[in-house]
This record gives C-alpha cells, sequence and structure tokens, in this order.
C-alpha cells in the first residue's frame, strides 16, 4: 500500500518480510563466464522504458529533479588522504562478487557471489585481518534468485542482522529474507519470505537498513535515485 510520501509499507512476519499477497579450453570457459557477466549487465528496453515512467513520476511528484548537469563538487582534500594500502588482501572463492559483510566482532566475513549466485562465509582467525581469512563453507542462493520470470535477476545486496540469526539478499527488483537456525553459519539460512518492489525499482544496486530497523532503502542505478520505505515492524 502507497502513501503519498513515496513511502513503501513492508509488513514484516516474526521480524521478516511477508509478501504483500583457462589452453583454448580454459580460455572458452573464461569467455563463457564473460558472456553471461556482459549479457547480464545488458539493459532491456522494457527496463528502460520502465526507468523513465518512475523517473517521470518522480519528477512529477516532487521526489526528483530534473538533471541539470551542475553537480556539486567536494572540497579539494582527498576524502581518504590519511588512508593508505596495507598490503592486506583475500583472494576470493567467487567470481564477479558483489557484496561484503562482517560479523560485528571481525570474525566473520561474507561475500556475495553474482555470477555463481551463492554466499560464501570465512573466519578471521585474526579479526578484521582480511589476510587471515579461511574458507569455511557456502550457500547456495541460486534456486530463488531465479524464481522470478520475464525479468532479468542478479544478486546485488547483502545484509544480516548483528546477531547473525537473520539474512537479507537484494535480486535487482525484489528482497529475500533468511531465518538462520544457527547464527552466522550461512549454510543454515532457509528462505522464509520475498518482498516484491517492481513497482518502483528497476535495477537495485545495493539496500541498506537504518539501524532500528525501522526504513529500508534501496538504490537503483538506471532510475538514479534511492527507494525509501517504512517497515511496519521492525527486524531488528
Amino acid at each position: 500500500m502507497k502513501s503519498s510520501t513515496l513511502v513503501n509499507c513492508i509488513i514484516f512476519d516474526k521480524m521478516a518480510f511477508r509478501n504483500i499477497n583457462f589452453i583454448v579450453l580454459t580460455y572458452l570457459i573464461f569467455l563463457s563466464f564473460l558472456n553471461v557477466e556482459v549479457l547480464a549487465q545488458d539493459i532491456t528496453q522494457e527496463e528502460i522504458q520502465r526507468a523513465d515512467e518512475i523517473r517521470e513520476r518522480l519528477i512529477r511528484e516532487g521526489y526528483l529533479g530534473i538533471d541539470s548537469g551542475d553537480y556539486p563538487r567536494l572540497n579539494e582534500q582527498f576524502l581518504l588522504e590519511d588512508a593508505w594500502y596495507t598490503q592486506k588482501k583475500l583472494n576470493a572463492d567467487t567470481f564477479s562478487s558483489r557484496a561484503t559483510h562482517f560479523s560485528p566482532d571481525g570474525r566473520k566475513f561474507y561475500i556475495l557471489g553474482r555470477s555463481e549466485r551463492h554466499i560464501v562465509e570465512y573466519t578471521l582467525d585474526d579479526p578484521w585481518e582480511i589476510n587471515t581469512a579461511e574458507y569455511v563453507h557456502e550457500l547456495d542462493i541460486s534456486e530463488e534468485m531465479s524464481q522470478t520470470e520475464n525479468r532479468p535477476t542478479a544478486p546485488h545486496g547483502m545484509y544480516i542482522r548483528d546477531d547473525g540469526n537473520k539474512l537479507w539478499v537484494l535480486n535487482r527488483t525484489e528482497i529475500w529474507e533468511y531465518t538462520l537456525t544457527e547464527p552466522w553459519d550461512i549454510t543454515s539460512a532457509d528462505p522464509v519470505a520475498r518482498q516484491d518492489l517492481i513497482d518502483d525499482v528497476v535495477r537495485g544496486h545495493d539496500f541498506d537498513f537504518k539501524p532500528d530497523g525501522s526504513v529500508l532503502y534501496v538504490d537503483d542505478r538506471i532510475v538514479g535515485a534511492v527507494f525509501q520505505y517504512n517497515l511496519v515492524s521492525c527486524h531488528m
């Protein structure tokens, strides 16, 4: 149910969403992966049309201004002028990663793989030190990410609640919710609900929650907007 302020209500069930109602062979394998990735990035005419319609609606309702091309400039200082690269890295067990997440104590690390449609879990022997990460296991989410027909799908955002019991994954125009029966054990995640955002979102790229769980934000790279949704019941 939409309100006049363009804030949609997403109803939660058990603090959750509820639906409102390498030689040649190697080279060829690489090319096949590359082709899948390129095709997945192609924007369809239907998406372009839908984005135009949504953008026009937002402008008409006063939520989006007409692009003048005059963008605000940052000050002359680098935002990260005091930062340096530690040379620490992780060779991740995924292809085309799209999101990462740390547990609050820095001992668990997760990567969302777009092409494999999975979430890989690592443990860090030294909290927050990414070069100490060791692969534990992974969760296959391809079945959920492929259920929606006649629209592009690709997992692009991930959020794990601070207690490790809840997981949300953004799949372009929908959000899937999972319950983890064993906190922070990604293989214990079971899908429990799905929320469709097709009325507003064309290609969602990431999302986040307000700390108290009362508001959801979804960024759409095609429309060029961030959508805000008020949540009837907080997930925190």
